[in-house]
């Protein structure tokens, strides 16, 4: 049974077995009890319905139920949320509503109504509408860590990212939570704006601003790299790129590629060489075997380089090592069939190219490339690569 309907038999159990018990154990409710008589039977024909896996039908005794009874407001709640859920929005959006028209819903829950409708339009994508409800909220003054948190919500979806900030700034104050790694995520997503516009000053001053507010800010470094690359500061960009490694050595595969173009254009190779050794005492991340390999391949040889990664792979072998390892096999001079060993390195190729290289370290969500916003858990910063992938 899903376990929405679990939460529906939570709120219909207590209500039912109550109600029963001050029918019998306070005589002077009986009047009150007698205008009312169909009510808790429904309560339970719906129960029942609930239990019996029948849920369209529990809908319309409840729905019938919330008609005559306005003091069943949980039970109205709880069903709309039941419906945003089951993906039936507009029934929700029609509950929600009827509550907010009942001149005598308490304040309390009509604000409990005007967020749950905010919700509705939110899932349907109605944005302006979900936005109004919450402002509305802030201004009553109720619900509005929640309202915010929404509002958050609905300007990350619009990429306004001056509006976001305001609205995490406002969250912080409210709670103990620092939103400063969020923050600047937003401010690198402005600067990413700013460089499609073409406007680098702009861009430089907003990455800044970033690491100036996350010094851990691996993205704002690799920004900031990647634009002196673009200005061919290839000195500044080793720099930048090097500061990945103290900010979180699980990013370090991603600067590698430019940072090896930008030792050549310096002319110092043998440092980068000497920069990656270091690096794999900490870390034997595949991009670090990958770039050793190629250059010992280059200086010493195809065969110095199987024996390299076969050393380095002994404990952590990866499915793109295994890869590179035949490719050095097959262009070396070692005594084995190549012939058999190229179909082999052509499968590996294949699995390689249809495998997610990059998981959400909160929820699992898989991607092929690189990206700074999980759309599973909704967090910045937390997809990282897959050890033992690339």
């Amino acid at each position: 049974m899903n376990q929405d309907w679990y939460f529906v038999i939570f709120l219909l159990i207590p209500v039912a077995f109550i109600a029963g018990w001050l029918i019998s154990r306070n005589k002077h409710l009986e009047n009150h009890f007698k205008s009312r008589k169909n009510l808790y039977p429904d309560y339970f024909r719906g129960l029942n319905y609930v239990l019996n896996e029948q849920p369209d039908k529990a809908i319309e005794i409840f729905i019938k139920m919330i008609e005559v009874d306005s003091e069943t407001i949980e039970t109205h709640l709880a069903l709309g949320n039941l419906f945003r859920k089951r993906g039936e929005v507009d029934r929700a959006i029609r509950l929600h509503q009827n509550l907010i028209a009942r001149p005598t819903l308490s304040n309390e829950y009509r604000a409990q109504a005007y967020l749950e409708l905010g919700k509705d339009y939110l899932k349907l994508g109605i944005l302006d509408r979900a936005e109004s409800l919450f402002q509305e909220l802030i201004e009553m003054d109720v619900l509005t860590s929640r309202a915010y948190e929404h509002l958050l919500e609905i300007y990350q979806q619009q990429r306004d990212w001056e509006n976001a900030i305001f609205i995490a700034r406002r969250l912080e104050s409210l709670s103990d939570f620092d939103f400063s790694k969020t923050i600047a995520q937003f401010l690198c997503e402005m600067a990413d704006d700013a460089l499609r516009e073409e406007n680098d000053k702009r861009a430089k001053d907003l990455i800044k601003q970033a690491l100036r507010l996350d010094s851990k800010c691996v993205r704002a470094s690799i920004m900031e790299g990647d634009l002196l690359f673009k200005k061919q500061n290839y000195k500044g960009a080793i720099a930048a790129y090097k500061r990945v490694e103290n900010q979180d050595m699980d990013y370090i595969g991603e600067i590698l590629p430019l940072l090896e173009i930008c030792y050549e254009k310096t002319g110092k190779e043998e440092h980068l060489k000497k920069y990656l050794l270091d690096l794999m005492t900490k870390n034997k991340e595949q991009n670090l075997m990958k770039i050793l390999a190629r250059m010992i391949a280059k200086d010493e040889g195809n065969d110095r380089a199987v024996a390299f990664l076969e050393e380095n792979m002994k404990d952590n072998p990866t499915m793109n090592g295994v890869n590179q390892l035949l490719q050095y096999i097959i262009a070396g001079t070692l005594s084995v069939d190549k012939n058999e060993l190229i179909p082999v390195k052509e499968l590996f190729g294949k699995l390689l190219n249809s495998s997610a290289e990059y998981q959400c370290n909160n929820c699992g969500f898989e991607v092929l490339k690189m990206h700074w916003y999980c759309p599973g858990c909704k967090s910045w910063g937390s997809i990282k690569p897959i050890l033992g992938i690339s």
